[in-house]
């Protein structure tokens, strides 16, 4: 493979994400001298279909269990992959969120808290993630990272993030090209700082002549260049950050994922681990702070779970428990064997985390996870009823070991995600559509 001056113009002609240059080797000074880092992380586990089948009770029964006291409480069996880190887990229950609320979940609403824009469906706002990314990680390579795994045909990540009212977020549905874009280089038989070396000397030239064609022209000729030269900054900005994450690692660069999931879609969970790696890689190198890590978190309804011998189309099989002839008994250890395979990702991924030393700690402790479903408490009807899984503490700053229920339909998920962006260090006093606020949530 060879890359020219064109295939340079025509790829960022079609839309190169906006992604700028930060200080690395700033904070790398400050963590040598001793200083004090302020590390925080947060990754987004978004998935869907509800958390029960129509079958169960409305209110969210899978994470029903014996509570004491809100410091007190037995874990639900659908969480038991977490039980090592139940004193960093914060268990929300019986929010509402009626900004996408339909038959099959809240989709474009999950993260922006904003009703969906229609003809076609579009997202109607940021999506949260997009947002702290934005505000207080532009530095990054990648100031979020959305990946997760595609059923379309398309080949489009089935994820709900965006960048505001009509702007699907990118994102990355083959492990295979994320990693080439994080890790890998652009030219055959090159190593990835010395093609990433190359690629970001190419960009330079081509930022140039454009720059140069810009100032020659005017009118809409000179619009689209300056359109054209913004995108070319970026993406230099973007590679120069991620040479010197490349130049400065300690540890080696993670192996290509396997080849063969070049031809794997939907709910594998090879395909899903090599994401979830991913995930975990990206944080490690410092090339983001923020992940969106999507089990098909838009709409998975259609999906299935032959991969967890769980047969056929989970809308109907599963979440109307209809059409395999099987029991209520069933259909609960089908969801409760679904759940349970979601929380083993999160655990796995926490592991990681918990191995890699950082700043006196781990990376965990500088970590916070939030596992959300675009469908809420159950397939069908679960908006109002949505829970929350939080893992990690941030350094003390969520209080976990918490389990807490409001009353239903008092509480909103714009409350939630307005305490998270505060923790995260970005002072907001509410997040979406006005009436999907009350007041915003203590987590501390």
């Amino acid at each position: 493979m060879r890359l020219g001056r064109r295939d340079v113009l025509q790829a960022l002609g079609v839309g190169a994400s906006s992604l700028l240059l930060g200080p690395l080797m700033r904070g790398l000074v400050r963590e040598a001298r001793g200083e004090p880092m302020d590390v925080r992380r947060i990754i987004f586990f978004v998935d869907g279909n509800g958390w029960g089948h129509q079958g169960m009770a409305r209110d969210s029964e899978v994470l029903a269990t014996t509570v004491r006291s809100e410091t007190d409480w037995d874990l639900p069996p659908v969480l038991e992959p977490l039980r090592p880190f139940q004193s960093e887990l914060t268990i929300l229950r019986r929010f509402a969120n009626g900004a996408g609320a339909n038959l099959h979940g809240n989709g474009w609403g999950t993260l922006t808290c904003v009703p969906p824009l229609h003809q076609p469906m579009r997202p109607g706002g940021v999506s949260i993630d997009r947002l702290l990314g934005a505000r207080r990680f532009a530095d990054d390579a990648f100031p979020s990272l959305v990946l997760g795994p595609s059923t379309t045909s398309a080949g489009r990540s089935v994820n709900c993030a965006a960048d505001g009212a009509g702007r699907m977020a990118p994102a990355f549905a083959s492990p295979i090209e994320a990693w080439r874009t994080l890790f890998g280089a652009p030219v055959q038989g090159l190593g990835a700082v010395e093609g990433t070396t190359r690629e970001l000397s190419l960009i330079d030239t081509v930022c140039g002549d454009v720059e140069r064609a810009k100032r020659r022209l005017g009118g809409a000729e000179g619009r689209k260049l300056e359109q054209l030269f913004e995108s070319c900054r970026a993406t230099q900005h973007q590679l120069s950050k991620k040479l010197a994450v490349l130049q400065s690692a300690t540890r080696a660069l993670p192996a290509a994922p396997d080849a063969m999931l070049a031809s794997v879609s939907g709910l594998n969970r090879t395909l899903l681990r090599a994401h979830t790696d991913l995930a975990f890689n990206a944080l490690a190198f410092g090339l983001t702070h923020v992940v969106h890590l999507s089990m098909l978190g838009f709409d998975a309804h259609n999906a299935g779970w032959s991969d967890l011998s769980v047969p056929g189309d989970a809308h109907l099989n599963i979440g109307h428990a209809t059409g395999l002839g099987w029991t209520r008994a069933q259909h609960d250890a089908a969801i409760g064997t679904i759940l349970r395979f979601k929380a083993a990702e999160l655990a796995y991924l926490w592991g990681r985390l918990k191995e890699v030393p950082e700043a006196g700690k781990t990376m965990a402790d500088h970590t916070l996870v939030v596992w959300v479903n675009s469908g809420g408490g159950k397939h069908h009807d679960g908006a109002s009823l949505i829970p929350v899984v939080l893992l990690g503490t941030l350094g003390g700053r969520v209080a976990g070991g918490r389990y807490r229920a409001v009353p239903q339909g008092q509480r909103r998920m714009g409350d939630v995600f307005t305490a998270l962006a505060r923790v995260m260090g970005v002072p907001l006093e509410s997040f979406g559509a006005p009436e999907e606020n009350t007041t915003p949530l203590e987590l501390g």
